[in-house]
């Protein structure tokens, strides 16, 4: 036990020594700094692209193409993802990531604009989307497409095990949203910078709603086990995936029902068949007494 602790101390110190040297070193020669100065805004990813935008402006029927398709994907997703959390929802996790992810969006595009890149190819496709506006803006700090793509990634995920089509939208989504980030980066719509840090932001919004739903699915949802389903959840019961052990659950409580049923029909036939012998034989006492009675009468006589 000595011999891992020591050891484990050397490797935290070693690694310890090589970070700090690494910083005091950027920090005397800038290595880790650009030099350049840039004009205005500049993506480097936007320039190795530049080949891509300018095949997309020249196509615009496949560039309108693919991304109906992006969206469809993600409009389709959201319906599916708003199904399940009506029918088969436990906790408030997906309302508080969604709620904070687009907390922070909204009070930093009103502080915070950016000038949209040059030649941005974003335009109305010719199909509506219900989550993509395709409208030019200004803001340009993290990607809500992006973010809200990522939460939907890790919702289908969670429910994989216990909701049909989740682990396969999950797998959807996560393709979709590479796909989406190629798209996005060729048509200047969105800056590197954007897609990154919408990741990111949903990842922790992700983590703090991990905290504040359980303080609040108290209020909003029951023990499980102890209500009936509702309307959506008896609709979309159909999606639900049944382990084998709910349903070995289920069949017991089945078996037992049916044999409480057969021990009480079985117990009310032998009640009921009881009280008939107890009739005949009080039937035959009386009948028994008659007669003594009778037979008395006739030897007086």
């Amino acid at each position: 036990m000595e011999l891992i602790r020591k050891t484990g101390f050397r490797y935290r110190l070693v690694a310890s020594m090589l970070f700090f040297a690494f910083v005091l070193v950027n920090t005397i020669f800038e290595f880790g700094v650009t030099q350049v100065e840039p004009k205005g805004m500049e993506d480097k990813i936007h320039i190795f692209l530049s080949e891509l935008n300018n095949f997309f402006r020249k196509h615009s029927n496949f560039k309108n193409t693919l991304i109906i398709i992006s969206n469809a994907i993600l409009d389709l997703s959201t319906i599916l993802i708003a199904i399940i959390w009506l029918a088969f929802a436990k906790n408030l996790r997906i309302f508080f990531s969604l709620l904070i992810f687009f907390a922070i969006k909204l009070v930093t595009q009103s502080i915070f604009l950016v000038r949209p890149p040059q030649n941005n190819l974003i335009e109305f496709p010719g199909f509506p989307s219900l989550i993509y506006s395709y409208n030019l803006n200004n803001y340009f700090f993290f990607s809500g497409t992006a973010g809200f793509g990522f939460i939907l990634i890790y919702e289908f995920f969670a429910k994989a095990d216990s909701v049909k089509f989740s682990k396969f939208f999950g797998y959807l989504n996560l393709a979709n949203l590479f796909f989406f980030t190629i798209l996005s980066l060729s048509y200047y719509s969105l800056y590197t910078a954007d897609i990154l840090i919408g990741i990111i932001i949903a990842h922790y919004a992700i983590r703090l709603s991990k905290h504040l739903h359980p303080v609040f699915d108290g209020k909003f949802f029951k023990a499980e086990g102890n209500y009936e389903a509702d309307y959506f959840e008896r609709l979309f019961d159909f999606l639900r995936i049944k382990n084998l052990k709910e349903e070995n659950v289920s069949a017991e409580k089945q078996n037992i029902t049916e044999e409480s049923f057969k021990n009480g029909l079985e117990k009310k036939i032998d009640k009921e068949k009881e009280a008939f012998e107890v009739e005949v034989n009080t039937a035959n006492h009386v009948k028994r007494s008659n007669d003594y009675i009778y037979n008395d009468e006739c030897d007086m006589v």
